[in-house]
């Protein structure tokens, strides 16, 4: 097949259908008009949206469409981890252009549909549509969590210390150096892909809520100064951060030094 090949709606469908596996939790998935989902007993639901938008989100002269795939599903599992809850399906919405080559689709979705294996979350449904213009992906995850027991936003209280998993500022640093370079050959995608591949901590985020070790809890993927802020305004709380205390990547180490500041806004209120 071409690879300028362009987009075909039912090859989609019928590829997503060919592809996408079941769970547990799928009653009926792709060919009826709604999903049917099975919530286990004594457990509350949860559902998150997000949106991938071209340009906006992603470019694909700058990622390769396989990470493209991977970080549309990584947002709606990273919003499930923050709530200590286990991810049950994932609802695709692709809007594409004309322009969009077949094979860049097909790369996108074999880029989500390996992660979604890896976390076991069947694609139990979705949409898709020709765009006027660019790609638009919106991603629905369903999660469960027992009754009761979600890590909302507002339960963070006074006295308390704030924690992060992982390293922070490698995306933003990785996104800095493409506009900079504004490189589009395959050593510079598979440097990119390499620093802008953010993970869903659901194991994480079930242990803290297991352990009750977390008050309240929240994905960053706006960033640890703007999502802390949401965190406080939901707690009726504020922080005080030590910026030299904050796990950063290398090459936002890096960045960060260059530019001889630190992109952490400090709220002085009470603290965390």
């Amino acid at each position: 097949m071409p690879t300028d090949m362009p987009f075909s709606e039912k090859k989609l469908i019928r590829q997503i259908r060919h592809s996408a596996r079941g769970g547990a939790s799928v009653v009926a998935g792709i060919g009826d008009d709604c999903a049917v989902l099975h919530v286990p007993p004594r457990h509350e639901l949860l559902v998150t949206t997000d949106f991938s938008i071209e340009y906006v989100h992603f470019r694909r002269d700058w990622h390769p469409p396989e990470l493209v795939g991977r970080r549309c599903l990584t947002r709606g599992l990273s919003d499930i981890a923050a709530m200590g809850g286990e991810p049950r399906a994932a609802f695709l919405s692709l809007a594409v252009s004309r322009d969009v080559p077949q094979r860049w689709v097909d790369r996108f979705l074999k880029g989500l549909l390996n992660l979604a294996n890896e976390f076991k979350v069947p694609l139990a449904g979705g949409d898709t549509a020709q765009s006027a213009g660019g790609i638009q992906a919106d991603i629905v995850v369903v999660g469960s969590v027992p009754k009761g027991k979600a890590v909302l936003r507002s339960g963070a209280k006074a006295g308390e210390y704030i924690y992060v998993t992982g390293e922070l500022g490698g995306s933003a640093a990785a996104l800095a150096e493409s506009e900079k370079s504004k490189r589009v050959d395959a050593g510079h995608s598979r440097r990119f892909s390499g620093r802008s591949h953010p993970q869903a901590r659901v194991a994480v985020g079930q242990w803290l809520r297991q352990k009750g070790l977390a008050s309240a809890m929240i994905d960053l993927s706006d960033g640890l100064s703007t999502d802390l802020e949401h965190i406080c305004e939901e707690s009726h709380v504020g922080a005080e951060i030590e910026a030299e205390a904050i796990p950063r990547a290398q090459l936002g180490l890096k960045l960060g030094k260059k530019a001889g500041r630190t992109r952490v806004r400090v709220e002085r209120r009470r603290r965390l």
